[in-house]
């Protein structure tokens, strides 16, 4: 981490030359809050719903606000969704006006909901097997924008009002988009466009900062 060495063999440092030296560092962050929560594609996820208390985190309304995770998948030629925010169940038929994003491995492309549409992108930016990517889903100023790894996917204009209050992490309508592998750092963010223009993916846990509503996949509790 401090020191960098070549020798002094002349294939590899001879004078007059010029190289290339690509260097690797890095792991596994040991920080208590880098944990992530696997889903098996058969029955597991997570779901919550306010609404009936008169809660209204989960309903964005007209304005902005951010909804984001890192997402690691297996197998990727399947459906795998990432979140939902709509009423009713994860089984219940059509998206409307909800908000969702989805990997359709077998086409295979990325998928919103939003906007009171399905938009899709035949991205560069596959899902490949055991590969950590952060997805991030953004409305500011009525421009509905999916962000990849810190890069624009989708970008749209949207000024639906989104008014729904369910959200379901790792799945999106019916068993057919659950998800197969691992959500770390979900956070929600109702009311604040964290990314407005492409940016380089935290290299940290994610934080509770002003407007979060949810923040969670980051613990060793089931709470």
């Amino acid at each position: 981490s401090t020191n960098f060495t070549v020798g002094d063999g002349g294939r590899i440092n001879a004078n007059n030359q010029k190289y290339v030296a690509y260097v690797f560092a890095g792991g596994e962050s040991t920080a208590a809050t880098a944990k992530s929560v696997e889903f098996d594609h058969n029955g597991d996820y997570l779901s919550c719903t306010h609404g009936s208390a008169g809660s209204s985190d989960f309903s964005m309304g007209t304005g902005d606000f951010t909804v984001e995770c890192w997402i690691k998948i297996s197998d990727p030629d399947q459906y795998h969704g990432v979140f939902q925010i709509k009423d009713g169940t994860l089984n219940s038929s059509g998206l409307g006006t909800h908000l969702a994003v989805l990997w359709r491995g077998n086409t295979p492309v990325w998928m919103i909901y939003g906007s009171n549409a399905t938009t899709e992108s035949a991205s560069t930016r596959v899902l490949r097997e055991g590969q950590w990517i952060h997805v991030a889903l953004v409305r500011a100023s009525s421009v509905l924008t999916l962000y990849l790894d810190g890069q624009v996917e989708i970008s749209q204009n949207d000024t639906v009002n989104y008014d729904h209050h369910g959200l379901t992490i790792g799945g999106v309508e019916g068993s057919f988009g659950e998800l197969l592998g691992n959500i770390s750092n979900f956070r929600l963010v109702k009311g604040t466009a964290v990314y407005t223009a492409p940016f380089k993916p935290p290299t940290a846990p994610l934080t509770n900062i002003t407007n979060t509503k949810l923040l969670c996949c980051q613990g060793s509790s089931t709470t």
